[in-house]
């Protein structure tokens, strides 16, 4: 008798499983305006370009196939890549981007071609002024494919190199495209009841699809946003029976009020529906995310507003390091060094950071040139310090687990320094 009633229990809770209402929310692609900086705006055409830091891409000219002054760069050995809405050119480009990466070379292991190593992407303006830096490490994967991804020769693995970057760029720009395009494609999430059969889950569906479809083909029509937010606060207090549990209802409607609030720049409104989505939604409900990305896009284009412009001294390795060469005195502790040029590492490739040392500190190379080609090598140090002889005063912090490089006189990074 026992048995039989745990048996009749299990059935009775394996269909209130089976016939309770279940959410149906997922992110769509949504065209998004942002407000950017007036120096990001206007932007017509880019260049693109991939730097030889000299060691790892050792891109060396051949001139018994090329003519020196036509020997093919390293971004003309790829497709390139593309930004709708911007003419690529080479020269005089509205916007400047540099790529370079320092890595371990080229493997292959289960049909897979693979490169571990630094990332660093430069985007700069006409006048050279940088916009916007950032490097990471990264693990490049493309499917073996000897007609794309050739691997006999250096030559041809520079080029394999080369394209595998180039798509990794292509993907990181999408991902940062808001930051020189007003408008751009992003994922906000909306939401719905699944398999519905009358009452009012079948009637919230009937009336949010064409909401939901018309805020996707035109996220800027103020009336339509409107429509969707009012009707769809109405349906909080409404009683979707017992087969629509609390935290499911919650989630879908929730969901679909966050959205819309962000798209009307109701940035109050969308953390407190943000709040209640997280309230309600499960572990794997990773759309969650979509609206953080959205609202963290927004805040770094708010900080751009305030950015001072800082020039670069664009040279053929600006993706590795800063240069300065007006001159001046190198010094680390009581040691002076008089200059005529000095280069500071970007980046620690991730090959090398904390290698060898049980000092985990990141600790950038500082090349300083006495009027020779051959530099002098001096790790970073909060002792170190450079004095150029236009004034500037360089001096070097530990900030994060790593030294860094800051102009003294306004307490900033120099160049951005990331």
């Amino acid at each position: 008798m026992k048995r039989l009633f745990i048996t009749i229990l299990c059935i009775a809770f394996t269909n209130t499983l089976l016939f309770a209402q279940k959410a149906d929310v997922s992110s769509k692609e949504v065209l998004i305006k942002f407000e950017i900086p007036s120096h990001l705006k206007g932007l017509k055409t880019f260049s693109y370009e991939i730097q030889d830091e000299g060691e790892y891409w050792n891109y060396e000219n051949s001139p018994e196939h090329y003519p020196a002054d036509e020997y093919p760069n390293l971004a003309s050995l790829t497709d390139g890549i593309q930004i709708s809405g911007l003419e690529n050119v080479t020269e005089n480009a509205d916007l400047q981007i540099l790529v370079g990466f320092i890595g371990n070379q080229l493997a292959v292991n289960n049909a897979m071609i693979s490169m571990h190593g630094t990332y660093s992407i430069l985007l700069l303006n006409k006048e050279n002024q940088l916009l916007y830096n950032t490097n990471e490490a990264v693990t490049l994967n493309q499917v073996v494919n000897p007609k794309k991804f050739p691997m006999n020769t250096r030559g041809e693995r520079n080029q394999t190199k080369a394209r595998m970057l180039t798509i990794y760029t292509q993907k990181f720009l999408g991902e940062i495209q808001h930051l020189f395009k007003e408008t751009s494609t992003q994922k906000l999430p909306f939401g719905l009841f699944k398999k519905t059969k009358g009452g009012a889950a079948e009637a919230f569906n009937t009336e949010s699809k064409p909401l939901i479809e018309s805020i996707i083909a035109n996220p800027t029509d103020a009336a339509t946003l409107d429509k969707a937010a009012a009707y769809w606060k109405s349906q909080i207090d409404v009683d979707f029976g017992k087969k629509v549990k609390s935290k499911i209802k919650s989630k879908v409607i929730y969901a679909n009020l966050a959205s819309v609030s962000l798209l009307k720049n109701e940035i109050e409104n969308t953390n407190n529906y943000y709040k209640t989505v997280k309230e309600n939604a499960g572990m794997f409900d990773l759309w969650k995310g979509d609206y953080l990305n959205v609202l963290k896009k927004r805040d770094d284009l708010e900080a751009l507003k305030g950015q001072e412009l800082i020039a670069v001294n664009l040279t053929p390795k600006s993706a590795y390091k800063i240069t300065l060469d007006q001159g001046g005195t190198f010094t680390y502790k009581d040691k002076n060094i008089e200059f005529s040029k000095i280069e500071i590492d970007r980046f620690v490739p991730a090959k090398k950071s904390g290698m060898a040392s049980l000092d985990l500190t990141v600790k950038p190379t500082i090349y300083v040139y006495e009027n020779t080609e051959n530099p002098i090598e001096h790790i970073s140090a909060e002792e170190t310090k450079i004095v150029t002889k236009d004034g500037k005063e360089i001096i070097f912090k530990k900030d994060k687990g790593a030294i860094k490089p800051y102009l003294k006189q306004t307490g900033k990074l120099l160049e951005s320094y990331k």
